[in-house]
């Protein structure tokens, strides 16, 4: 089967008369979904670094306001 796909011949989208290797064209789309996935990845792994450091901060926030508290009782 990958040997009949690899010599299989599609159209382009764009213009419907030219065609391209279905090869050439599936590993395409593959490595821009695996570059997009990877993107997704780093902003999510950003985003959660800035919420788990916002935790920490709001913790810290608390903690001061107790001792305060405590202080002054």
């Amino acid at each position: 089967m990958c040997h009949c796909l690899m010599a299989l011949k599609v159209p382009t989208t764009e213009k419907p008369l030219v065609t391209v290797n279905f090869r050439k064209l599936l590993l395409n789309r593959c490595q821009k979904k695996f570059e997009k996935d990877k993107d997704d990845d780093e902003v999510f792994e950003k985003k959660q670094k800035e919420m788990d450091e916002a935790a920490m901060a709001e913790e810290r926030g608390r903690l001061k306001e107790l001792e305060e508290a405590r202080d002054t009782a």
